[in-house]
């Protein structure tokens, strides 16, 4: 390895005592590169300010998650990251850092660049280019501020409003002190991503905010479609100090309020159901459940009940379930009737009403097309597999059976097949996913569009207790009924 390649690394603990023989080990490597004393100084210093941050700011949590400093040289410019796996750095948190950064000798002019870098569920850095020039901190983050997340919260001064521009940094913040970094939706925790979506017309947040501008409350909704136009709130969550305080009604109140300003033809929820708190809240929106999807997602990517002070976790469950629903802001967002085998029409009924369909029986000569197409969308982080069988083929189902074999053996534990269901030969889809070890899973709007299709899902084995999934309405309810009927069909011996 040359010179221009040179880098190395060092892991320690969120420990003060640990900053000076860090600064020792920065200070050797910048002194093999060459540099005087005063910028090896100038280096250590960086990082001593950075660890310091960090140290910090993680003060309050149990994690102790290891702090990573990483340097490298390359073509003249030395790098330095400092990573932060622990509570992520709020915007005020860089004016502490300029302060620190003066502390240890290393003002912010000292160095090309500094920047925080966001890598979703591995964390943040802190980046440091050295060499000769301004300040790389704007002057509009280097404002005086304070830390007041000790403050005591008095229920009157918090304000619900649209995030403003540059909270995005806080709102990750905050999905971390809920979730750590766990949450299902991974592009929270990249500040720059929420603002753009929020700019672009695909995000509107609303947050609970206290005088002093610390968020404590979030809710949004996210447009997933524009022809027809389709929202989905989502990105709920309130800080536990107020949590049983009701200020997630308050919150989605005004949420649905900008809901019934955007002309839309429906909007859908996701809820977990290891409780039916948010289920209630919705109902008097008039939401239609349309699915469950059984053990669909890993519980580690779940805030757990007993943390927030909400009850007690599943205990007889291996996965969490989600109960799929939408408000239809239009009297039929999916037209005025479907085409369906006997047995599920006559079984599925209830939830068609809710939707001011009809159904008819599908014709009994309603051929499946050779070929057909299928897309996969595979979710790693759940050990879950969607497929979108767009054009029903008895190749495309071939081909989809063997890949979710293959994934089994992965270790995948939740699939599920989304049909539409204006494609002929529904019917022997039906059959042949149901031979296959699928059961249904209820309706879906296939593809966040207008088109109504139906998911079929299997699962691998593991623990599933369908008394611990908790649903609200009573449609809801007698839906779950029938799919665990046809669950302990398929698996007679769970």
């Amino acid at each position: 390895m040359n010179k221009s390649e040179l880098k190395t690394s060092l892991e320690i603990s969120p420990n003060y005592r640990l900053l000076e023989p860090s600064k020792c080990f920065v200070f050797s490597f910048a002194k093999q590169l060459g540099l005087d004393d005063e910028n090896c100084n100038v280096l250590a210093g960086g990082m001593q300010a950075a660890v310091n941050l960090v140290v910090q700011t993680c003060s309050g949590s149990n994690r102790g998650e290891p702090i990573k400093i990483s340097l490298s040289e390359t073509a003249g410019k030395i790098e330095m990251d400092i990573l932060n796996q622990g509570i992520p750095l709020a915007s005020d948190d860089l004016s502490i850092l300029d302060k620190l950064l003066k502390k240890f000798d290393a003002p912010g002019e000292k160095f090309e660049q500094i920047s925080i870098e966001n890598h979703g569920r591995l964390g943040q850095s802190i980046c440091f280019n050295l060499s000769k020039g301004r300040s790389a901190i704007p002057p509009s983050v280097l404002e005086t501020g304070e830390n007041n997340s000790s403050e005591e919260i008095d229920p009157e001064n918090i304000e619900i409003r649209l995030l403003k521009h540059g909270e995005e940094a806080d709102l990750s913040r905050l999905f971390f002190f809920v979730y750590e970094y766990k949450y299902i939706n991974e592009f929270i925790y990249y500040p720059e991503k929420v603002r753009l979506m929020i700019d672009s017309g695909d995000l509107i947040s609303i947050v609970a905010a206290l005088p002093n501008g610390r968020l404590v409350g979030h809710a949004a909704l996210r447009k997933w479609n524009s022809n027809p136009s389709v929202y989905e709130p989502c990105l709920g969550l309130i800080d536990p100090r107020v949590k049983s305080r009701g200020f997630f009604g308050k919150i989605f109140n005004v949420l649905f309020e900008k809901a019934r300003e955007i002309p839309m033809q429906y909007c859908f929820l996701d809820f977990v159901t290891n409780h039916d708190y948010s289920q209630r809240l919705i109902a008097k929106y008039g939401s239609v459940d349309l699915s469950v999807f059984v053990g669909c997602q890993s519980p580690a990517t779940q805030a757990r009940l007993r943390d927030l002070g909400i009850g007690k976790d599943p205990v007889g469950t291996d996965r969490y379930s989600i109960l799929y629903s939408i408000i239809p802001m239009t009297r039929q967002p999916f037209g005025e009737a479907v085409y369906l085998p006997n047995t599920l029409g006559s079984e599925l009924d209830f939830i068609l009403k809710a939707l001011n369909m009809e159904w008819y029986p599908s014709p009994r000569f309603n051929p499946l097309a050779p070929d057909g197409e299928y897309k996969t969308l595979r979710h790693g982080a759940q050990l879950s597999v969607y497929f979108g069988l767009e054009f029903p083929g008895k190749k495309a189902l071939e081909n989809l059976l063997n890949e979710w074999k293959h994934l089994l053996r992965e270790g995948y534990k939740y699939a599920a097949v989304d049909v539409p269901l204006d494609q002929p030969g529904f019917g022997i889809v039906h059959e042949i996913l149901t031979n296959n070890g699928f059961f249904i899973s209820g309706f879906m709007p296939f593809r966040n569009t207008g088109r109504l299709g139906f998911r079929f899902q299997a699962v691998a084995p593991f623990r599933i207790d369908f008394n611990e999934i908790k649903i609200f309405s009573e449609n809801g309810k007698k839906l779950l009924s029938l799919i665990k009927e046809l669950y302990e069909r398929i698996n007679p011996n769970d």
